[in-house]
């Protein structure tokens, strides 16, 4: 891997040991203030209205205007600032302002990087590297800010996370390279057209999925601590063993070449499973090895869609169709995670973990019935 292509790919680290800490302790963060549930899911929901358009807004600038490094640094800047003031806040409402921010910030980062990483390392060497980069970055977001949160409380968790962001912004200055050189302007209608039929049907799979999934994930630490008895080391480590196992597993997919269609809509249904795991799970301990199965599930999704959004949409609109991915998972956690929350409160994380169950096997049966000839 050329130095360079190491600087791209500081990003991705930083953004996801950000994720590790925000999934686990944000939560728990926002209940010790006396937020509802609701509240916690509107924590979610506030990150990811602002990131839907905030992603494809700044893929389409990548597209149009160059300067990826520019984009990226001050993505890190912004979130390590983010950061800062969730440690200091003791306000919940102002956690929700925050989370706004935030998700202007991390929104396009991965798609960027990834696509940029690519001019040196090819399709499969970038999603590997981004998803395994990823991966580990989240596993030491989640690990770290589990021991941090006990022994220096939230706010330690969230600082550390700031210190990383920091340094990803100014190795990720250093990157250039010649592949991001500015374009001319086009119009948003005829980049949309640009982007091939099989690749929106990919998205509205996905968002199906995540309608469920964002929901479960808003309030797992939660339903973890209080319904299962975990301790936060035991939420942010067992919690961490998901994007653990993703590294591996979009490690091997990556090598083998992996992306089709059939691979994808795997892992959309497999997510059910994960669901269902979750509902009988009588310990916490028991959602460790469904946190693993987990991470082959999303890692399917993630090499067989990026791989095969990156081979079939034009060069003149790659970051744009790599980043309407990030948006539609980001909106359909708008819908998702707020609607969780308020259905927990009424009904039960379990009862909302079921209907996610039927969302995921529902996205992975839409796969399917992508017209022929656009599938591979």
């Amino acid at each position: 891997m050329k130095a360079r292509t190491a600087l791209i790919l500081a990003p991705p680290i930083a953004t996801f040991y950000t994720i590790g800490v925000m999934a686990n302790f944000l939560p728990l963060y926002a209940r010790s203030l006396g937020a509802s549930y609701a509240i916690v899911g509107l924590l979610s929901t506030a990150f990811f209205a602002s990131s839907t358009p905030a992603s494809l807004i700044l893929g389409r600038m990548a597209d149009r205007l160059g300067g990826v490094r520019v984009i990226l640094s001050a993505s890190m800047l912004a979130n390590a600032a983010v950061l800062y003031l969730m440690a200091v806040t003791r306000e919940a409402s102002l956690l929700a302002l925050l989370r706004l921010v935030q998700g202007v910030a991390l929104s396009a980062t991965i798609p960027l990087s990834m696509v940029a990483a690519a001019g040196d390392l090819g399709v499969h060497g970038s999603v590997g590297a981004t998803g395994v980069l990823s991966g580990v970055g989240f596993t030491l977001g989640g690990v770290a800010g589990g021991f941090l949160s006990a022994s220096l409380g939230y706010g330690g968790a969230f600082i550390s996370a700031a210190i990383v962001s920091l340094a990803s912004a100014f190795l990720a200055l250093g990157y250039s390279s010649s592949i991001n050189a500015p374009r001319v302007p086009g119009g948003w209608i005829s980049d949309l057209r640009e982007i091939p039929l099989m690749l929106w049907f990919m998205y509205a799979a996905l968002f199906v999925r995540q309608l469920g999934a964002s929901g479960v994930f808003a309030v797992l630490p939660v339903y973890m601590k209080e319904h299962l008895g975990a301790p936060d080391q035991a939420v942010g480590t067992i919690l961490s063993l998901n994007p653990l196992a993703q590294a591996f597993f979009i490690y091997a997919l990556s090598r083998l070449k992996a992306a089709s269609m059939l691979l994808y809509s795997a892992g959309l249904s497999l997510t059910g499973l994960v669901f269902i795991g979750y509902i009988a799970a009588p310990t916490y301990l028991w959602v460790a090895p469904v946190q693993v199965l987990l991470g082959l599930a999303w890692s399917l999704i993630d090499v067989a869609g990026y791989v095969l959004i990156m081979h079939h949409a034009s060069s003149r609109v790659k970051y744009t169709a790599t980043s309407m991915f990030n948006t539609v998972f980001n909106a359909a956690w708008i819908i998702g995670a707020f609607l969780g929350g308020v259905f927990t409160d009424m009904y039960g994380a379990a009862a909302w973990m079921m209907l996610a169950t039927l969302l995921a096997f529902l996205g992975g049966g839409m796969v399917l019935l992508t017209p022929k000839g656009n599938c591979s």
